[in-house]
């Protein structure tokens, strides 16, 4: 209700039609969850992925957790692999062009079970590590433009607000991600 009153301000005919500064100023100011998101979003890429590489060791259990590592000539591909640590739960984003091995872009998939060589997704394939590294990616940072039509039951951050590419769509599709008010920051 408080989201919904706040970003539809923003568009036209709303008070803050037109006043990006002053609507992120307001953001800013009406929306301060304290704590590590569970969801950021970005306008970069490089970004997106220190904020991944970030929040997968923040939020990696003490016992259950398994590295994934990443070649390095691998990173330079153009769906960005990175090594991960991941775990029973863990929901993951599938990023591949086409399907492969049963794994669809953009669909999430929940971590089952994982071992010294294999990765199980619940509903899903059982995949070599190399595999895993190759089709999934860490879902705890994404780009405004990638997480349209979805929306988030956890804690939502939204940074890049100061970037002189940052518009008001960005921040109306931002907003309009998150169930609850006291679940959301904004920040520059």
């Amino acid at each position: 209700k408080v989201l919904f009153a706040f970003y539809t301000r923003l568009i036209a005919g709303g008070d803050l039609c037109g006043l990006l500064a002053t609507a992120v100023a307001q953001a800013r100011e009406k929306f301060k969850y304290q704590g590590v998101c569970e969801l950021n979003l970005v306008l970069s890429h490089r970004k997106r992925v220190e904020l991944n590489r970030r929040c997968n060791i923040h939020f990696r259990p003490s016992e259950g957790a398994v590295y994934l590592p990443c070649p390095p000539a691998k990173r330079v591909q153009l769906n960005a692999p990175q090594p991960m640590w991941i775990w029973p739960g863990l929901v993951l984003l599938g990023c591949s062009p086409i399907e492969k091995r049963g794994i669809r872009n953009g669909c999430e998939y929940m971590v089952q079970t994982v071992c010294a060589s294999f990765v199980t997704l619940r509903d899903g394939p059982t995949l070599t590590h190399e595999q895993a590294v190759a089709v999934l990616r860490l879902g705890f940072a994404m780009t405004y433009a990638s997480v349209q039509g979805r929306e988030t039951e956890g804690t939502l951050c939204l940074h890049d607000t100061s970037n002189g590419h940052f518009t008001w769509r960005h921040l109306y599709v931002g907003l309009s991600r998150a169930k609850r008010a006291t679940d959301v920051r904004v920040e520059d």
